[in-house]
């Protein structure tokens, strides 16, 4: 795990899709966000033509803009062209 800890030195730039997902175990009977053992996870993805170049992700507290501004400021380059689904967070 430590030798896979971001430096934060390395910010991915270009062009960047920005989604969060819910990830864990799914208890039977739940749906979507009701499983309290779920996590709510951003991901950014860097884009390099029909591929993916790099990648960073973070376990985050709510889809709010004070949640996900951190992750933006230590991942992604300030010049990066960002697409997401427009959640407004």
């Amino acid at each position: 795990m430590k030798a896979m800890a971001s430096s934060l030195k390395y910010p991915i730039m270009g062009k960047v899709e920005v989604d969060e997902t819910v990830v864990g175990k799914q208890e039977e009977g739940t749906k979507g966000h009701q499983n309290e053992d779920k996590k709510l996870v951003v991901v950014a993805i860097e884009r390099e033509g029909k591929g993916i170049n790099r990648m960073y992700a973070r376990v985050i507290e709510d889809g709010s803009h004070a949640s996900l501004k951190p992750f933006f400021e230590d991942h992604i380059d300030p010049g990066a062209k960002v697409s997401t689904n427009e959640w407004k967070g």
